[in-house]
Order: structure tokens, then C-alpha cells, then sequence
């Protein structure tokens, strides 16, 4: 189940970011009760920390896997634009992220320096709860040769998730959908496709040398 939500922007205040996460996660329940998987828009929890995984796997209720849009920074100083698997009962922790492939140019990725997202180029399907599941995020909905990475690969479900800060006022967010639309009709695979409600932008960018450890 796709769930079109938005808590807002993203604060710098910790304290902010927990009681801003905790209306998120009770608009998730109240939305989405006595399904298994629940999909959650592009980077709707801001950056990953380790206080964000916990705040999430202590409120997820039992039996329902959430895949959750967010930031997040690999051991290596990467940083991924992502769908996050959490679940109560640690299985999650065995499940890998879902990546873009290619974050947008610029205003994400910026391909001169270390700093900012990292681009995967080419992202596999994962397996999630025994279907092949790939997810397309947000810019990469308007590249090609995204979505013929998921038909190579004979993906049985695709997560079109957006969060369009950067195109407010113009028509691509409506572009964007009616692209994955037509995708998902000429693949014949089964589309969940969901945005925020509002516009918010990413997390707040961090120094170049990411969050501390």
C-alpha cells in the first residue's frame, strides 16, 4: 500500500525532527492499518540517523513492513536518495535500500565534487516479501533508460515515489506521473505511485565530511 503523506519540512532541531517524525508516523498508522507493506513518498524522513531507524522500528506495528523515503549516508560518506526497510522484528535489517539511480543534477548529485547524492547508475530489483520490487524516485521517473533497467529485469513491481520540492509551480510533477502511467502500461507491471501531499524539500545539507559517527 502507497500512502500519500507529507509531515513537513524538515527541521534542523533533533528535538524537532523526533516530534515532526512522530506526526508522521501517526498519520502512516491511521492510513494504513492491517496492511503488510506500506510505501512511504521520497525522503518524507529527512536524513537517516540512527535515532530516526529506532524511532521508526519502535512504532512500526507488528506483522507490517514500512519502506520509507530518506536520506541516507553510507559508512563510506555516500549518501543515497532511498527507500529504507524497517520493520519491528529486525527482519528489515536483512532487506537492502532501494536506490535512485539518478538523483538530479546540480541540486543533488553533483558529479564534480564528493558532496552530495551519489548516483547508482544502474540500481537491481530487490526482493521484498517475494516479489521483485524496483523503485524509480522522482527525476529518474523522466529518464528512459530507468525504466528499462526495471523491464530488463522482469521486475514484478515498480515504486514510482516522488517528493517535488524542486518543481514546484511547474508541470513536471504532473509530467512525472502520466510518464509513469504510461511506463507502467507498456511494461504491463503493476505501479504504486505516490508523492507528498505538500511540497518539502530535502533534508538541510550537512558538511562535506557528513554527520558524525
Amino acid at each position: 500500500m502507497g500512502i500519500n503523506t507529507d509531515a513537513g519540512l524538515v527541521p534542523e532541531n533533533p528535538l524537532a525532527v523526533i516530534e515532526r517524525n512522530g506526526r508522521l508516523i501517526r498519520d502512516v498508522i491511521r492510513k494504513g492499518p492491517g496492511v503488510r507493506i506500506v510505501v512511504l513518498p521520497e525522503t518524507v524522513a529527512g536524513y537517516w540517523w540512527t535515532g530516526t531507524a529506532a524511532q521508526f522500528r519502535n512504532s512500526v506495528p507488528h506483522g507490517q513492513l514500512w519502506l520509507i523515503g530518506a536520506s541516507v549516508w553510507e559508512t563510506d560518506g555516500r549518501r543515497w536518495d532511498a527507500l529504507v526497510p524497517i520493520s519491528d522484528d529486525g527482519f528489515s535489517s536483512h532487506l537492502p535500500l532501494l536506490r535512485a539511480a539518478f538523483p538530479v543534477p546540480v541540486s543533488m548529485w553533483h558529479p564534480w565534487q564528493s558532496k552530495g547524492y551519489s548516483a547508482a547508475w544502474w540500481e537491481r530489483s530487490k526482493t521484498v516479501a517475494g516479489k521483485t520490487v524496483f523503485a524509480n524516485i522522482c527525476y529518474d521517473q523522466l529518464l528512459p533508460w530507468v525504466w528499462l533497467e526495471a523491464l530488463i529485469q522482469n521486475t514484478d513491481i515498480i515504486l514510482a515515489v516522488s517528493n517535488v520540492w524542486w518543481a514546484k509551480g511547474t508541470s513536471i510533477p504532473r509530467i512525472e506521473q502520466e510518464t509513469s502511467e504510461a511506463w507502467g502500461r507498456l511494461m504491463a507491471t503493476p505501479l504504486v505511485l505516490l508523492s507528498t501531499d505538500e511540497i518539502s524539500p530535502p533534508p538541510p545539507p550537512l558538511s562535506p565530511d557528513g554527520p558524525a559517527r
